[in-house]
């Protein structure tokens, strides 16, 4: 049976370490990882993701942790979105939906004052229920030196090979009851 390794809720500083629990994920999951967005097409925005989610890590442990996702309009075709977990200041992320092929992306863009040089990542999301939804995100470990660019990651994804630079990240419930 394989170790788990407790998942950190913050991509780009969305890695950034979280009590103890959530500290293990900073050295399997990398942060930001592009310049620019994977896919500057920004496409309508899909209305069913704006509004607060629970989330927990794939393969949770039973004490772990949730975090709140909450997903509003911030302009046209752009979502803001804050990742909030107990105890720590939110983390603030802007995002712009993509259709490549059969799925849908967010483009994610960090924007703490002291982001990195590389604020961008790419989020696969699909519903598993109609308010159920899991989140995969690019892993940096799975990119070869000639997917690194935006550009060849996104010729990668269309010639169907996706699959090859997701790992899971998050499960998330609609939070009921939010303003």
């Amino acid at each position: 049976m394989s170790a788990h390794v407790p998942i950190n809720f913050h991509q780009c500083r969305f890695r950034r370490a979280l009590p103890m629990l959530l500290l293990a994920v900073a050295s399997s999951l990398a942060g930001c990882l592009f310049e620019a967005p994977v896919d500057p097409t920004q496409e309508a925005l899909d209305d069913n993701l704006i509004g607060a989610w629970r989330c927990l890590p794939s393969n949770p442990e039973l004490d772990d942790e949730t975090a709140t996702f909450i997903v509003a309009e911030a302009r046209d075709r752009v979502y803001s979105v804050s990742i909030e977990v107990e105890g720590e200041a939110p983390d603030r992320y802007e995002a712009h939906r993509s259709r490549i092929g059969d799925a849908s992306y967010l483009n994610v863009r960090d924007l703490a004052t002291n982001a990195p040089d590389k604020p961008w990542t790419l989020a696969r999301y699909s519903y598993l229920l109609p308010d159920v939804l899991q989140v995969q995100l690019v892993e940096d470990d799975r990119l070869k030196p000639a997917d690194l660019s935006p550009a060849a990651l996104r010729q990668a994804i269309e010639d169907g090979r996706a699959d090859e630079f997701f790992g899971d990240y998050c499960v998330c419930v609609r939070a009921q009851g939010v303003p």
